[in-house]
């Protein structure tokens, strides 16, 4: 069993794992999505992990977000974080939110995170937060 588990979410997961999500490729794109789809309605299981492979190579301190050296990749990594936070939003997986919330509020340095990443956050909380209400 591997980080995602087997069966079904593992399966959907490797397609998001193996994406490359930098060059525009719109078939690519939706099967990624339908894949984490699968994953986020798989109940609270798929939501935790999502929330874990959102968290993987990032680090909380003190308020301040670091990120894993991912090299030439940093950019496609990011791109596959906010697949994720908007495969949580798609979900409506409102048990998410305060793990969202979180990263929205820490600072990072890094100028792609918040161009990547921030937006994605703002528009996820705020739609979990209007489906709560």
């Amino acid at each position: 069993m591997g980080l995602f588990g087997d069966g079904g979410i593992g399966k959907s997961m490797k397609i998001w794992g193996d994406a490359y999500l930098v060059r525009d490729n719109p078939e690519l794109d939706r099967k990624v999505e339908a894949a984490l789809d699968a994953v986020s309605s798989a109940g609270e299981r798929g939501i935790q992990v999502l929330v874990d492979a959102l968290y993987d190579g990032i680090s909380l301190s003190g308020g301040s977000i670091q990120l894993k050296d991912w090299g030439d990749y940093t950019w496609n990594e990011l791109l596959k974080k906010r697949e994720i936070i908007r495969a949580l939003q798609r979900g409506n997986a409102r048990s998410s939110r305060s793990k969202l919330k979180v990263l929205l509020e820490a600072n990072c340095r890094y100028g792609q995170w918040a161009e990547i990443v921030v937006p994605a956050l703002r528009k996820a909380i705020e739609v979990l937060d209007v489906s709560e209400g």
